[in-house]
């Protein structure tokens, strides 16, 4: 009959024996196991496993983290806390949709040490915020800049993806003519430019940055290097690569929607 082997540790004296508790253990090795612990092994099958959504200023339920993700280790003390937020802040996206004044908000409430870690923020920019750009009493614009400041002022750019979904308003046009329809573009692209025109002044030293249209496509390209500078290439990020949209591959699409228009100029001069 096969003899089981005792475990090392209890091979030794009962003297020499020593419990190890988990917060006198080495700093870094807690953050490893934690990193284990709340974000698990990958699962492609889970593609937002890793997201935590953010609607109109309130943490979306329709994507609950607790099926995956222990966060009960936050309630243990304030150590673990500390730890696991770390850990929570900076190996999660953070994908925010809604009104630009209730993202803010929710960014204000974070501690200050915590804002500093996080690592990758999406902003989803629906038709209707990109329709009423300029419109008052409340300009979408300057909320953005107003948002795009607090980022630069309380988090760490230099270690950040920012990515940004921008739709457009050609759905709310079809019933429109032709020429309305070519206004209703030239705004989403003016939109478009001024976004990332605010990215750019006042994120200076950010780390990636990626962009995804719903119209323009090849001009994603052109504002992502007007950003980073022309050597950039967000298919491969300095840290975060764009995923690849094989959505449009295979697709035969107008051109209105994939090429840059006409009237785009130099972009050194936007």
């Amino acid at each position: 009959m096969r003899q089981q082997s005792t475990p090392p540790l209890l091979r030794l004296p009962p003297k020499i024996r020593k419990r190890i508790y988990f917060f006198d253990l080495p700093r870094e090795i807690r953050l490893e196991i934690l990193r284990y612990t709340i974000t698990g092994p990958s699962n492609d099958s889970i593609p937002d496993a890793r997201t935590i959504r953010v609607l109109n200023g309130k943490f979306d339920n329709r994507y609950p983290l607790t099926d995956f993700h222990p966060l009960e280790l936050f309630l243990i003390s304030r150590q673990m806390y500390l730890d696991a937020s770390e850990i929570f802040y900076s190996e999660f996206q953070f994908h925010f949709q809604g009104h630009f004044s209730k993202t803010l908000s929710v960014l204000d409430k974070m501690p200050v040490q915590l804002l500093k870690r996080l690592r990758r923020i999406t902003f989803d920019l629906d038709a209707q915020k990109i329709l009423l750009w300029e419109q008052p009493p409340v300009h979408a614009r300057s909320q953005w800049r107003e948002l795009i400041s607090f980022l630069g002022k309380y988090c760490n750019p230099s270690n950040m993806l920012i990515s940004i979904t921008a739709r457009d308003c050609g759905a709310s046009a079809m019933r429109l003519s032709e020429e309305d329809r070519k206004d209703i573009r030239r705004h989403d692209y003016n939109a478009y430019v001024d976004i990332v025109r605010t990215v750019k002044e006042l994120l200076p030293d950010l780390r990636d940055f990626h962009l995804s249209f719903s119209i323009f496509w090849k001009l994603e390209t052109v504002l992502e290097k007007f950003v980073m500078g022309p050597d950039y290439d967000s298919s491969h990020g300095n840290r975060y690569p764009k995923p690849r949209n094989t959505k449009w591959e295979n697709s035969i699409a107008p051109k209105y929607l994939t090429e840059i228009p006409a009237w785009h100029t130099d972009v050194q001069e936007l």
